[in-house]
């Protein structure tokens, strides 16, 4: 039988509150540091509005390339892009895992989340420096701690598509920092015998289901898309990793724009997705498929409704009318661009992706634009799981 939820007495209103501050504090600060001259190093000295994308890209962890590579700036400002990657990942884990133990039933402290977020930060961050040893300290620690917190920025490049790190370190921990601290607890307290929640038993099963469909669709596409002379052997491990790395990791392991048009489409299903409620991936979020299937065979048996359907339509339906006006908008400032590329960029930002056609070269308004939609793909899904934990009716899965 299944534990009942614990509900811990204590308010996470402040916590969450403090620690968003924390996050736009953050992003404001590095802006500000970037933005003056000494950073520049290679490149031209950076504008407000390049200033503040590089900001918004590291610390909401999208990792989209661009013209400016981070390799371009000075020391100074190639630590001040790792500092807001470390920091937006250490606050995405702290603030998903708080707003989500009271959801899961979890009877974990906010220090306790704190704490297991910088433990598995410093892990990610050894196994980046002593695996990666080949692209310097540097570029192996931004790895790790990248891949934990889904965040594509590289300094060099990424890993080839043969490199085996690729597929047993990097991408295992794009899936771990996506689960988020409370599905690592929950999982540790299993081993203890302790039953895990619904919540978290939903987003595992969810996550290899997904992974599954996603890889066999790209490796079908792949072989009827001008990939028939490569074996199965070949294509099988190129397909799982576009499975991993399209829902929120988003590396650039390929250029999107040589890939059949039928996989650019897959792509963008796979960003709106995204990863799972509480980590550090983007999107819809898994439960966004689960719960209303789960509604709908509770209603065909007569069964009431779990509240979880109404946050998963509310997020939904936010979620596409933010695209909408983002791809309106971008389509005005930028009518040279086909409107297929603008909206796979509309997808990749506000689901935290960072994949792209090109390198992001726009400035002004149309810069100011990916850069609100980005915020708006980290902060969102953080206000809408700290409504579900305050609930009258607190949902047993989370959305968002």
């Amino acid at each position: 039988m299944e534990s009942p939820p614990v509900k811990p007495t204590q308010s996470n209103t402040p916590i969450i509150a403090i620690l968003g501050g924390v996050y736009l504090l953050l992003i404001a600060l590095g802006a500000t540091a970037l933005s003056k001259p000494e950073i520049a190093g290679r490149s031209a000295a950076l504008t407000p509005d390049r200033a503040l994308f590089i900001a918004v890209n590291a610390a909401t962890l999208c990792g989209f390339p661009a013209t400016i590579r981070t390799a371009d700036l000075s020391i100074t400002g190639q630590t001040i892009v790792f500092g807001l990657v470390l920091g937006g990942t250490f606050l995405s884990l702290w603030i998903g895992g708080a707003a989500l133990r009271r959801i899961a039933g979890v009877n974990a402290s906010n220090s306790a989340i704190a704490a297991t977020s910088a433990v598995a930060i410093a892990l990610a961050l050894l196994i980046g420096l002593f695996l990666f040893t080949d692209q310097g300290p540097a570029e192996g620690m931004l790895l790790g701690v990248g891949a934990l917190g889904n965040c594509g920025l590289v300094l060099s490049a990424a890993p080839a598509m043969g490199d085996w790190r690729l597929h047993a370190v990097l991408l295992p921990l794009a899936v771990a920092g996506g689960l988020g601290v409370v599905v690592w607890l929950e999982l540790f307290q299993c081993i203890k015998g302790r039953l895990i929640s619904r919540h978290s038993r939903t987003v595992l099963l969810m996550s290899a289901l997904v992974y599954l469909l996603f890889m066999l669709a790209f490796w079908l596409v792949a072989g009827t898309t001008g990939g028939a002379d490569l074996t199965f052997r070949q294509q099988l491990p190129a397909a799982s990793a576009a499975s991993l790395n399209s829902r929120s990791l988003g590396l650039p392991l390929e250029a999107i724009y040589s890939l059949p048009r039928a996989m650019q489409w897959i792509f963008m299903l796979a960003m709106i997705i995204g990863s799972v409620p509480g980590g550090t991936g983007g999107g819809l979020k898994l439960t966004i498929v689960s719960e209303p299937l789960r509604a709908w065979r509770q209603m065909r048996v007569g069964q009431p409704v779990n509240a979880s359907l109404f946050w998963a339509m509310s997020w939904f339906a936010i979620f596409v009318a933010i695209v909408g006006i983002a791809l309106l908008v971008l389509l005005a400032l930028q009518p040279q661009t086909p409107a297929d590329r603008l909206l796979f960029d509309v997808i990749s930002a506000i689901s935290l992706t960072g994949l792209t056609f090109n390198p992001i070269s726009q400035t002004g308004p149309a810069l100011y634009a990916l850069c609100a939609l980005m915020l708006v793909g980290r902060l969102i899904p953080f206000v809408l799981l700290h409504a579900q934990s305050r609930a009258v009716t607190i949902p047993q899965v989370a959305v968002g």
